[in-house]
């Protein structure tokens, strides 16, 4: 899944014509789009003030649309953690992205973005992970699939199909989740102890929707952290691996010390989450880059 890569792969764009899937426009398509307007998602500066310190949670009701990327793209000032991170996500063509609210606030990562989306960007929502294959037909992803059980021969596999063919495998793999047409409200009511998962086209000018206005901009609304401890699958992941997680403090620590100065230069509000994560980091994933960084 596209979670914060850098700011474009070689191909994406090519893939942005196989997204105009042209559904037959129905009263369900209608009221689909529509709940997913703008206006009903808050804006992170209007509950900055109170979820801007650390341990704090809006005593208002809030939801967001939330992009997660690695600790390590944000040290290193990368992707969607770059000053130019809405021209990155544009590049994608498409991106998964959850929705949060106060009472539920499970993230793939970490840290993310609170994103601004247009209604007609939304292509599915689902209130559980759907796997979803945003990387398929991409040479230079082809070893980031999240569904192929063997990847050794999927880059010379699609190196060998004919740009027609391999450009129309997104399409194929978007059209597979098309039935997910529910309301911000349905997700989030039938989410339970796990992430769930909106697709949205971070291209503009795309015509997804029939009757609908073409793909607007994606704008980054705010920088966030979901201050979680490491559970036990976490731990058990990083026993397997021989690693050691990287601590809730030593994330908190260096989050402030890479995204504050960011959120400041770019006028964003800081938003610290309260749930839970999939993936925690491991020190070497870290601190490999702070050495080198540092000459060490």
């Amino acid at each position: 899944m596209l979670h914060g890569l850098d700011s474009s792969s070689s191909d994406a764009q090519k893939l942005t014509a196989s997204l105009q899937l042209q559904p037959a426009k129905s009263a369900e398509n209608e009221s689909f789009v529509r709940s997913w307007n703008s206006s009903r998602f808050t804006d992170p500066k209007s509950i900055h003030q109170e979820m801007g310190v650390r341990g704090h949670q809006s005593k208002t009701d809030f939801q967001f649309i939330v992009h997660t990327a690695p600790l390590n793209h944000l040290i290193e000032g990368k992707g969607i953690f770059s000053r130019d991170a809405e021209s990155a996500m544009a590049s994608w063509d498409v991106a998964c992205t959850s929705i949060v609210n106060q009472k539920k606030t499970y993230t793939y990562g970490s840290v993310g973005v609170i994103l601004k989306v247009p209604q007609q960007n939304v292509l599915a929502a689902s209130p559980e992970d759907l796997m979803s294959e945003t990387n398929v037909g991409l040479i230079d992803r082809a070893n980031k699939l999240v569904n192929e059980f063997d990847r050794s021969d999927v880059k010379s596999r699609y190196e060998r199909m004919p740009d027609y063919q391999r450009n129309g495998l997104l399409k194929k793999e978007i059209a597979s989740h098309q039935r997910h047409t529910n309301t911000p409200e349905q997700v989030l009511e039938n989410t339970y102890r796990a992430r769930n998962e909106i697709l949205i086209c971070t291209a503009e000018g795309v015509n997804i929707h029939q009757g609908e206005k073409t793909t607007g901009k994606v704008e980054i609304a705010g920088i966030f952290l979901n201050d979680s401890a490491p559970n036990f699958n976490h731990k058990h992941i990083a026993d397997w691996k021989g690693e050691t997680l990287l601590s809730q403090d030593d994330r908190y620590e260096l989050f402030q010390q890479y995204a504050e100065p960011l959120a400041q230069e770019l006028g964003l509000p800081i938003i610290y989450l309260n749930g839970s994560v999939d993936i925690a980091e491991m020190e070497s994933d870290v601190f490999s880059f702070e050495e080198t960084k540092s000459g060490i």
